[in-house]
C-alpha cells in the first residue's frame, strides 16, 4: 500500500465519517469539525456581559467577582502554594457543553497548566489594578446615566438598588466599590 492512499482513506472530519460532503455542511452554515481532535474553539464569557437576560448578566458579574477573588489571591503570594493553580486558576473543559466532542469523548482539554501560571502571574503584575477601571468609568458617566443602565449596573455588580438622583446614586457605587477594593470583599459579605 502506497502512504498517499494510507493519507486519503485516513478518517479525521465529519464529512469523512459519515460520507457528506464538504459543500453540504458549509451549505447549513456548520462547520465540518474534526472527531479526533480537541477543536480549538472559545467562548467568550465575558460576552454575557452583553445579554439583556437578567440570569447571563448575573453569571457575568460572578465571573468579574471571582477574577477579584483570584487576583487577591495572587496579590498574597510571590508563588503559588502547591495545589493553588490546579484549584483556582486551572479551568477545564465544561463537558455538558460538548465543545470538546471526539471520538473519545467529550473531555477536551480546556485551558492548562500555562495559561494557569500566566493568569496567577498577570493578575499579580499586569492586571494588578482590575476592577479600579469599574470606579473611573463610573466617574465619567455622571450626567450621561438613566435610571435604567443603573440598575443594569446593580445587577452586575449584584449590589442592591440605591436612592437618590442619578449622580447621586453614581456617587454612592463609587465610594461602594472604593471600599470593596480597599477591603476583602469576602469579609464584608
Amino acid at each position: 500500500m502506497r502512504e498517499g492512499n494510507l493519507v486519503e482513506e485516513l478518517k479525521i472530519y465529519f464529512s469523512d465519517f459519515f460520507d457528506v460532503e464538504e459543500d453540504i455542511i458549509e451549505s447549513y452554515g456548520a462547520v465540518n469539525i474534526s472527531l479526533i481532535n480537541d477543536m480549538p474553539l472559545f467562548v467568550d464569557p465575558f460576552l454575557l456581559f452583553n445579554s439583556e437576560k437578567p440570569e447571563y448578566q448575573q453569571i457575568h458579574a460572578e465571573i468579574i467577582r471571582y477574577l477579584l477573588f483570584l487576583q487577591q489571591q495572587a496579590g498574597n503570594y510571590d508563588t503559588p502554594p502547591k495545589g493553588m493553580l490546579s484549584s483556582w486558576y486551572l479551568f477545564s473543559e465544561v463537558k455538558q457543553t460538548w465543545l470538546g466532542f471526539s471520538l473519545d469523548g467529550n473531555g477536551g482539554r480546556g485551558l492548562g497548566k500555562d495559561f494557569a501560571e500566566n493568569l496567577f502571574l498577570g493578575l499579580k503584575t499586569i492586571f494588578r489594578e482590575f476592577g479600579k477601571e469599574q470606579i473611573e468609568i463610573l466617574k465619567t458617566m455622571k450626567g450621561k446615566v438613566a435610571q435604567k443602565e443603573l440598575d443594569s449596573i446593580y445587577v452586575v455588580l449584584d449590589i442592591s438598588p440605591l436612592s437618590g438622583d442619578e449622580d447621586s446614586q453614581l456617587n454612592q457605587l463609587v465610594k461602594i466599590l472604593e471600599t470593596r477594593r480597599k477591603y476583602d470583599g469576602s469579609r464584608l459579605r
